[in-house]
């Protein structure tokens, strides 16, 4: 309790309060590709086995649909309003097994939603945080196939699961054994609380490099056995497909506008697509005639302004030896103001790298794979200079995911690895 004897006392008081206000750093504002109809050229479309739990989760009840919200620490003077700094929690495993490739997407009612492959089969998990159990479904794939890459999206009241699926073969020398069948998806909605049987979309020997449904209706990003890589929509049956030329690696999304926007690699520049119909109009984003520039990742934010992050390296990635990392190694990130673009490397790791964005003020927030170090957020200050914080205890996790809770605005990092299963991460 405090306690005011004297007129010094009050005086030190008051004094040492102020102190500890201007001192207090503020917190953190909290904020992964179809056409004409499916037809099953692969007769394999097995249903989901039913688990009420994956693997390895804690025998207890599940939580109340509404998850518990951390409250803001109380100031103890009442004029004075004092947030402690947040931390990023410790990683919690919600499914054991050796896992990778994650997608997640959380739902306004703050569950998570989290499809990952692990143990050779794709695993679904629904989870709340500060919960313990979770719930989930397990697809094995049908005989003598593979089902790779999935990914999530959120629809309105339904849940749409992507992902490739490929055939195995016998191979040889250069050759995987594995030849693409065709992207398949499958739904689930709150009503049913089942998925649908996995129905094939676009044409055969298509493979998934980027997913969103908007409306009802499915956009997609695939690249076909020939090396070309695609914009896809579906809509009412009906499916439009749409080259992007010189593509390699993408990231999609769907604006407030409904038109479709692709951060896309060529190799050796990062362009911005945005699809009308069936035209595509690109902007240059970034170039180098010295490293590689892959893997874009790409989230928007008010008015459809983009945020893409990209890794460059002098690795083209052909060989077992490759040449000693360069001066431009890293992972960049671009934005558009006032219509002019700027870039920035925000990291000298090339691991892979997520980002999401807070759609009230418009802050990003990053996830990079830093191997030597762990997983590695990284966001902007209030003066716009660079925040760097590494996740406890998370070296040896790959894929990591970030989003953002719309339920209670904490922040939320889903990885994986091949010891310790999938964990999650969350930072209020």
């Amino acid at each position: 309790m405090r306690s005011a004897r004297s007129i010094a006392g009050v005086f030190i008081l008051v004094s040492l309060l102020s102190a500890c206000a201007a001192a207090t750093v503020p917190s953190s504002t909290i904020a992964p590709s179809p056409s004409g109809a499916a037809a099953a050229s692969d007769p394999h479309s097995a249903a989901p086995t039913r688990s009420s739990r994956p693997r390895a989760s804690a025998s207890v009840e599940a939580p109340s649909p509404t998850p518990s919200v951390t409250p803001l620490p109380t100031p103890e003077a009442p004029l004075i309003a004092v947030r402690e700094p947040a931390d990023w929690s410790k990683p919690v495993t919600i499914a054991d097994g050796e896992c990778w490739s994650v997608a997640v997407t959380i739902d306004d009612r703050g569950r998570y939603h989290i499809a990952a492959r692990c143990d050779e089969e794709i695993h679904y998990l629904r989870w709340y945080p500060d919960a313990v159990d979770t719930h989930g479904d397990v697809f094995p794939p049908p005989s003598d196939r593979v089902e790779l890459g999935p990914q999530l999206a959120l629809d309105g009241a339904e849940l749409l699961m992507a992902y490739s699926r490929l055939a195995q073969e016998d191979g040889g020398c250069g050759d995987d054994g594995l030849r693409d069948l065709g992207v398949y998806v499958r739904t689930r909605s709150d009503e049913t609380d089942t998925w649908s049987k996995p129905y094939r979309v676009g044409e055969v020997g298509d493979s998934l490099q980027s997913f969103r449904a908007v409306d009802g209706v499915l956009h997609l990003t695939v690249q076909t056995p020939d090396g070309a890589v695609l914009y896809e929509s579906l809509r009412d049956g009906a499916t439009t497909r749409v080259p992007i030329p010189h593509a390699k690696t993408t990231s999609l999304r769907v604006g407030d506008d409904g038109h479709a926007r692709v951060a896309y690699s060529t190799g050796h520049e990062i362009r911005l697509a945005r699809v009308d119909g069936r035209s595509i109009d690109s902007t240059l984003i970034a170039s180098s005639d010295e490293t590689n520039l892959s893997s874009p990742a790409m989230v928007l934010g008010p008015g459809d302004l983009p945020v893409i992050v990209w890794t460059q390296n002098v690795d083209g990635g052909g060989g077992c030896a490759g040449p000693e990392p360069g001066p431009l190694d890293g992972t960049y990130l671009a934005t558009e103001i006032h219509g002019t673009w700027q870039s920035e490397r925000i990291s000298k790791s090339t691991g892979s790298t997520s980002v999401t964005l807070d759609p009230a003020t418009g802050r990003w927030h990053a996830i990079i794979d830093e191997p030597m170090l762990g997983l590695r957020y990284i966001t902007t200050k209030g003066d716009g200079s660079l925040s760097r914080e590494t996740l406890p205890d998370s070296r040896g996790f790959n894929g990591a995911v970030i989003r953002i809770d719309p339920e209670d605005g904490r922040l939320a990092v889903v990885a994986a690895s091949y010891d310790d299963g999938i964990v999650v991460a969350t930072k209020p």
